[in-house]
């Protein structure tokens, strides 16, 4: 709803919201035949890799063309023949883009035996950036997500029980080294975040760490800690300013700020 007081976006400025258009690609791991699971999502990023590796050499050899051709030209020389054409495959483009280390892979996973498969596909085998997310049994891997250096995403649920005790996932993976992530996974959007992050810290997790996994960590992810995740010159300066700490889940906003300039003052 909005504030009193308050004005509608002007033209264009929703726009200038959107910090980043292609953020991440989603895989899910979930479900299905779990046996062919590797297969297909492995088919599909050595064609992904190979399109990639025929694009970047295409893309070379034109450059190099492109310098042949007007130094023969200048000298009077026979022009070098033009490369054959690699064409772009709108198919493979965006999964591409993940060995451009343009974006990570995002994976759904739950059992322990998809995680160690994902990573085996995704890390050891194609070496690309992961986060894991839901990620219910990484308790039970912490080490070996950690030693592949991928990210866990949790949320909304960051603990379980097992055999009646309770079990905090992101307390756990965070402190065997794993970069923990908080997301919503809902349309209610961002709302709960900061609960979900409260509760984990409730049962364990260190506050700052908790802190990092709303801000800085989901921002070197998603690859626009340029622009924002902390408060540092240069950055953005989308500021949201409590009347408490910000994991208190009794502190209000107080004002927001996006690009340094006030949006909401709910004084």
């Amino acid at each position: 709803r909005a504030q009193e007081g308050s004005q509608p976006p002007a033209h264009g400025e929703e726009d200038e919201r959107v910090i980043k258009e292609f953020a991440a690609l989603c895989f899910n791991w979930q479900g299905g035949a779990r046996l062919a699971q590797p297969w297909s999502f492995r088919d599909l990023l050595q064609r992904a890799r190979d399109y990639h590796q025929r694009r970047a050499q295409y893309e070379r050899d034109m450059k190099q063309w492109e310098h042949d051709y007007h130094e023969a030209k200048a000298q009077g020389k026979e022009e070098p023949r033009e490369p054959a054409e690699v064409p772009k495959d709108e198919d493979l483009e965006p999964f591409a883009a993940l060995f451009r280390r343009e974006v990570p892979a995002f994976v759904h996973v739950n059992r322990s035996d998809e995680i160690l498969n994902a990573l085996k596909v995704f890390r050891d085998e194609f070496e690309l950036d992961v986060t894991l997310l839901d990620v219910g049994d990484g308790f039970r891997v912490a080490e070996e997500i950690r030693k592949r250096n991928a990210a866990a995403a949790l949320g909304p649920n960051v603990t379980r029980r097992e055999k009646g005790k309770l079990i905090n996932n992101a307390d756990v993976l965070a402190r065997a080294g794993v970069r923990v992530l908080f997301h919503s996974s809902a349309t209610s959007g961002t709302q709960f975040l900061r609960l979900n992050a409260a509760y984990a810290v409730r049962y364990g997790l260190d506050p700052t760490e908790a802190l990092r996994a709303l801000t800085i960590y989901p921002a070197r992810t998603l690859r626009v800690d340029d622009r924002l995740g902390s408060i540092e010159v240069g950055k953005d300066a989308d500021l949201v300013i409590l009347s408490g700490e910000p994991l208190d889940v009794t502190s209000r906003v107080e004002k927001v700020l996006m690009k340094g300039k006030v949006v909401y003052d709910g004084r």
